[in-house]
């Protein structure tokens, strides 16, 4: 809600709407037991260098498209992206979008192309989710609240930066931090709550 409502001071109201009605869903990607690569490799069509959100909104722009061209079943066969969901995240937007319109919050929308977009989305991000940052500790990452954890193999991230986002915490045999987005220390140093930690 905090994300929401503080988007659109960030010119990205439209893109968080989207990625948050897709974090209220399972996951968007299907990955069958015996087409395990051709599905990772799917999913790396929509993938974005700054983690999995962005990532996340691309599949919603490209199942858009899909869906006003026709054939969005097969669409969804031969990206390993699952209709069900997809369908899901459409209908929580829609009612998040009226929740929006009734509270007057704009809905402003980036051109991903624009040289600021990952900027504004990560300040609409850490908007919301700032007490849920890892930083880079030996081979993995330590939150803010101190625990060690891995970053999910699920992600679509080709490197491992200082800092991250996450959304969720998962526990297996190990802890992961799973939806990550990668943040760089000069956007967490507007947060008092940051000023003991090395930037």
């Amino acid at each position: 809600a905090v994300m929401l409502i503080g988007s659109a001071d960030h010119k990205c109201s439209e893109e968080i709407l989207t990625i948050v009605s897709l974090l209220n869903v399972p996951n968007v990607f299907v990955r069958p037991a015996n087409s395990r690569k051709y599905a990772d490799e799917a999913k790396l069509q929509f993938a974005d260098q700054s983690g999995d959100f962005v990532t996340l909104l691309n599949v919603f722009n490209e199942y858009q498209s899909a869906l006003e061209q026709g054939g969005i079943n097969q669409w969804c066969r031969d990206n390993f992206v699952s209709y069900r969901t997809m369908v899901q995240a459409i209908n929580i937007r829609k009612q998040l979008y009226r929740m929006m319109e009734n509270y007057d919050i704009p809905v402003i929308s980036t051109s991903q192309d624009d040289k600021k977009f990952n900027k504004y989305i990560t300040r609409a991000l850490l908007g919301g989710f700032f007490m849920q940052v890892a930083i880079k500790s030996g081979k993995g990452y330590k939150t803010v609240d101190g625990q060690d954890v891995l970053v999910h193999p699920s992600t679509v991230l080709p490197v491992s930066p200082e800092y991250l986002l996450y959304n969720e915490l998962v526990l297996t045999s190990k802890t992961y931090i799973r939806t990550v987005h990668a943040v760089k220390g000069d956007e967490l140093k507007k947060f008092e709550f940051f000023s003991d930690y090395r930037f």
